[in-house]
């Protein structure tokens, strides 16, 4: 007889069987996915879903985008043909009233050319009464706003900077001291300037801005303040439809008085005092000076006669507001009387010499490039013209330039390239028609002629409302938010 354990046997044929059911168990569970590898499955099918889904949302929005940014330039373009064919209209009915004769002995009407260098324009001005600074009242004791000292320094300028940041505004009379300095330098400029890039090594072009004073601080703190190795061109379009106008013309002028080698100005369509009364300028000067805004006013219209037209980098680069056409002629530019052309609203005179004049000045502010050969009626906005590839490259090659660069028109990027790329187009006022509508831009120039390109989208620093948010309907004349 065996003497042993009565479950030794038991216990050996339980484990050889827990054994056996074990291997069962593996190959069953290796034909079958773990429910690791379900996770995995499912987070990446749901990752995929997202992406779909996100896809979708963003070719919504970019197709929304899209659409309002046609509805918008549409409006825009429309608003603009509307108010000149009004204008349009009245000078039609003046120029066959009665008192044609008188208009017609108008001194601005008479003196057209005669642009002698070395001889301020203002030396020939024979209205000066706006520039009387009786007009303005004191600065009394109780001002506590920012001070300005004449002649200004680059510390007062950003002091400046500061105290637009900051809402803060200076006294009227301050501002005309610094219109007045503007105006002296500016009369010393010629109608196409020349600028270099021999010392500075590059030079930077800031196309519309139109009233945007974030974008202008955006591009100052991205490329640095102008002085002598940085200078700037700003290329038009300065004021009207962005709520700080006067900030941003004024900052421009005081740099331009402060670093006058550094800071170049051309004039824009939008320079001019009839379109500041339909598109926001005289307005917000009204709302922010009020009873001082009348003379205000008067100096803002007769600064914008005494700004260039249009300016030549290193001899090769034409850079003007809006564009040219086949009847361009620098030569006629640079030796006309821009003093003579306050706006382009008022009554022609009845001289074909005045004509002439006025149509090549006008073509350069009011003009864009089409993809059309030839030139044709610019029927969008009303005056200028459309010009194709063609007039760019005989324009170019008659001047011996080899690039044209102007602004006048937003676009989504904040820069277009056209006619085969002799002419760019520069954008610089970011969310232009709506937050988010468009990028602005600037560019650079170096010696070599080559163009680098900056893109930027300034934003408002608060929370924006949803559309949701926004929309707002009235019940029983109670205010319903949804």
């Amino acid at each position: 007889m065996i003497m042993g354990c009565p479950h030794s046997v038991d216990t050996k044929d339980s484990i050889v069987h827990d054994a056996d059911q074990s291997s069962k168990s593996l190959k069953s569970i290796a034909h079958r996915p773990s429910a690791h590898r379900r996770s995995t499955m499912c987070t990446m099918g749901a990752a995929v879903l997202i992406q779909k889904w996100y896809r979708r949302h963003r070719a919504r929005l970019e197709a929304r985008r899209r659409c309002a940014w046609m509805i918008y330039q549409s409006l825009e373009y429309s608003n603009e043909q509307g108010h000149l064919k009004l204008y349009q209209l009245y000078n039609d009915l003046i120029t066959n009233a009665d008192n044609q004769k008188e208009m017609s002995k108008s001194p601005n009407h008479k003196v057209i050319y005669g642009n002698v260098k070395g001889v301020p324009l203002n030396s020939r001005r024979k209205n000066e009464d706006i520039w009387n600074d009786n007009l303005l009242p004191p600065i009394t004791s109780h001002y506590q706003g920012p001070h300005l000292a004449f002649p200004l320094d680059m510390a007062q300028v950003n002091d400046m900077m500061i105290a637009f940041t900051q809402s803060k505004r200076y006294n009227a009379r301050y501002i005309f001291q610094l219109l007045n300095e503007a105006r002296q330098v500016l009369s010393l400029r010629p109608n196409i300037q020349r600028a270099s890039t021999s010392i500075s090594r590059q030079i930077t072009i800031v196309g519309d801005l139109h009233g945007h004073y974030a974008d202008l601080c955006t591009i100052f703190h991205k490329n640095g303040m102008p002085d002598v190795t940085n200078p700037y061109l700003f290329n038009g379009d300065f004021v009207d439809r962005g709520r700080l106008s006067l900030e941003t013309l004024v900052l421009i002028l005081a740099l331009m008085i402060v670093r006058p080698t550094a800071v170049f100005l051309n004039r824009g369509n939008h320079e001019d005092h009839y379109l500041n009364c339909q598109y926001g300028f005289i307005r917000e000067l009204q709302k922010k000076y009020r009873s001082s805004a009348g003379p205000l006013v008067k100096c803002f219209s007769d600064i914008y006669s005494y700004l260039p037209m249009a300016t030549i980098i290193d001899d090769h680069i034409f850079v003007c507001h809006g564009g040219i056409s086949d009847k361009t002629d620098v030569q006629m530019l640079d030796s006309m009387d821009r003093l003579s052309f306050h706006t382009f609203m008022k009554p022609p005179s009845k001289g074909n010499e005045y004509m002439e004049a006025k149509e090549q000045f006008q073509d350069l502010l009011w003009s864009d490039p089409h993809s059309t050969p030839g030139v044709s009626m610019n029927d969008q906005r009303g005056l200028g013209c459309f010009y194709g590839p063609d007039t760019s490259r005989d324009f170019l090659k008659k001047n011996g330039f080899k690039l044209l660069i102007r602004s006048h028109e937003c676009k989504s990027e904040g820069f277009e390239w056209s006619h085969d790329g002799c002419l760019l187009t520069v954008f610089s006022a970011s969310n232009y028609y709506t937050e988010g509508s468009n990028k602005g831009a600037y560019c650079r120039i170096s010696p070599d002629g080559s163009v680098e390109l900056f893109q930027y989208l300034s934003t408002a620093g608060k929370k924006q409302k949803t559309m949701r948010q926004r929309l707002v309907f009235y019940f029983c004349g109670i205010p319903l938010t949804i």
